[in-house]
Formats: C-alpha cells, structure tokens, sequence
C-alpha cells in the first residue's frame, strides 16, 4: 500500500430501503465501479431488503450480515481480513461503531449525514448520540459530511480539529436523471393535473405531519400535493389524512424507483422537514428546473439555496410561511435556482477516491 493504490473496500450499509442515504450510496459506488474499475467492492449490509435491493445486488458484491451487533462486529472483521480490505466505508454515522473490530492497519471512513442533535430524539438519547459520535470518530481516520454546515456541527459538538473532518458533497446526480425524468407517467396519473411534490421517507425527521397543516391553510384549497415514499408513518399519515378531509388534495403514492418523472412536472418540490444534512431531493428538482420551497432546517437548505436567493427558504416551523410560498409559485412567482454542478456522481466519486488515496499512503 506504499503507493497509496487502493484496490479493496469494504462498505458497510444498513439496508438498501429508498433513502436519500441509499440512494447516494449507490450512485457513489456505481460511479467508484466505472471510474475506477480496478477498485472490488463489497457492501456488508444488515439486511439485504428495500426497494433499493435489485439494483445493488446486480451491480455490486453484497454480504448480508448475520444478527445482532458482535455478530456483525465480528462478521465485518472477518470480511476484512478475507478481503484483504484496505479500507472500510460506514455510510451511516451510527455505523461507526463497528470501528472497534477492525483489524489494524485498516483504515477508516464515516460519513455523517444529519445533525449529532436529533429534534424529536429526548435530551438523553442525544446525549449517547454526541457520546457515541465523540468515542467512535475519534477512533476513525476521517470524517465525512455532506455540507459545511453539518461540518462545523460535528467540528463543534465532538470538538474535533478542522482536518478530521471534510465535506464532500453528496453524489447526486447521473447523466440518467434526466433520461428517468422523460419516461412516462403511470397511466393511473393521467391525466395529468396541476401539483407540488414531496419525496421522502414518512417519518418524523420529514415534517409531514406539517405539511397536512400546511395543506390546510386558505390559500392552499386548490392545490394538489403527491407525495412519494415510504415508511413508518404510513399508515398514521393516511389517517390523518382522512380526518383532516384531505383526501382530495394530499396523495400518498407510496415508494416509487423514478420519482424524477413526478419532479419534472411538479409545480415545486416541498421539503417541510425537521432536520436534513444534505437533502439530496432538492438537489435533483433543481436539475430538472423544478422549483423549491424548504424549511430553513438544520442542515442544508440555506447552504444550497443560497440564504434564499434561489429557493423559497421558511423559518423552520412557520406554517403560514410554507404556504404563502407555495401560493406565490402557484401564481407564477418563481426564483432562479442553484447551480448544482457540484452534485454529479463523477466529482464525488473523484474526491472520495483522493481521500481513500490519500489515506491508504498516497498522495
């Protein structure tokens, strides 16, 4: 490994469900593949389930981890040293913990997606969070986060200096966006009417539970909202749904593998959510020309909508504020959007294969 020449990573994963994290993971190691195809790489995953799990399974090497976590502590070990990995990749911060059973000289890296301070999680969940986060990230060679903003969160809260820790910016778009984006809708949606999307997982962390409010206010009665995307609060969601006579306006369409096709010819994309690292979605409407409303959440869309120049950007929480935007782009009131050049597969792929380089003894 003299000359910092990678040729062995191990990734480790969750599971391959349609996550903004899972898709990002795919597109990042799709990209590794074609650039660098002397680079093997196997992804150990918890569960080898998800709407994701095809396509990982047809273009990459996957290992389902046994149950329990010094199982797969131990699986992991025995996967590197098999191998010979020369380097290991958790794509979750979480995942970190894993650091404990890796055999020596194999390095080491986390990428942190969303803030160490979770809204929702009690003030002693955080707590072991921060606690977790500050042991195990000590023990890794590199942090990775997916915006500035999430870089001084970790640099702040874990009080680790500056070059443990760097940004590189989320994988996020393919030369295939915008072929996904021409295929034809469900004929189910035809025809097609006038509306705003959401894409996200139905969980707390997205905010749905206030979009419905949203949705509720005055100068919104006319307007369609679909919703794309799967999880715990489905259920929950549909029944509120119901019993705030929403029916004919807010459509759960469920998971969806090409939800660019819905982005092409949204009025906007919504992001009502309560805390991001990077929110992939409002990087990809952007490709496609599609405008944007977001909560000024932590962390994200301030950075990528520039304060608000290129995006409707609400103070976090201010329902009459969400609405009004989406009012103004319902009457024709757009705002120029973000350069997102920065976000193709190709540079991410590029910086990642610098770090592992750079950590592996190269230069």
């Amino acid at each position: 490994m003299s000359d910092g020449a990678i040729t062995q990573l191990l990734v480790v994963m969750e599971s391959f469900v349609m996550g903004g994290v899972e898709r990002v993971t795919l597109r990042l190691l799709q990209a590794l593949q074609q650039a660098h195809p002397e680079l093997n790489i196997t992804v150990a995953v918890q569960h080898n389930s998800g709407a994701l799990a095809s396509e990982f399974n047809q273009t990459l090497q996957i290992t389902e981890l046994p149950s329990g976590s010094f199982a797969q502590g131990k699986a992991i070990r025995q996967l590197a040293l098999t191998l010979h990995s020369q380097l290991v990749l958790f794509t979750k911060g979480g995942l970190s913990r894993y650091q404990l059973f890796l055999p020596r000289g194999v390095r080491s890296v986390v990428v942190q997606h969303v803030p160490l301070a979770l809204p929702g999680l009690s003030a002693g969940k955080n707590a072991l969070r921060r606690l977790i986060a500050a042991v195990c990230y000590r023990l890794v060679d590199k942090v990775v986060t997916v915006s500035d903003g999430l870089n001084q969160d970790v640099c702040n809260a874990l009080r680790l200096v500056p070059t443990k820790v760097k940004t590189i910016y989320n994988p996020v778009l393919t030369s295939s966006v915008n072929a996904l984006a021409r295929q034809e809708l469900p004929a189910s949606m035809l025809p097609l009417p006038s509306y705003f999307l959401c894409v996200g997982r139905l969980d707390y962390q997205k905010g749905y539970d206030m979009l419905l409010q949203i949705w509720r206010q005055p100068q919104l009665q006319q307007q369609q909202v679909f919703i794309i995307g799967d999880g715990p609060l489905s259920n929950t969601l549909s029944e509120q749904i119901a019993q705030l006579g929403l029916s004919e306006r807010v459509h759960l369409l469920g998971a969806d593998n090409n939800p660019y096709r819905y982005m092409q010819h949204a009025k906007a994309l919504l992001l009502p959510s309560r805390f991001e690292g990077l929110p992939t979605v409002l990087v990809e409407a952007a490709a496609l020309g599609t405008q944007l409303v977001a909560f000024d959440c932590p962390h994200g869309p301030k950075e990528l909508l520039n304060g608000g120049s290129n995006g409707y950007l609400v103070a976090p929480g201010d329902i009459t504020g969400f609405a009004s935007a989406v009012a103004a782009i319902a009457q024709g009131q757009d705002k120029p959007l973000p350069d997102v050049s920065a976000f193709f597969a190709e540079a991410a792929a590029s910086n990642y294969y610098q770090l592992f380089t750079q950590l592996c003894g190269g230069r």
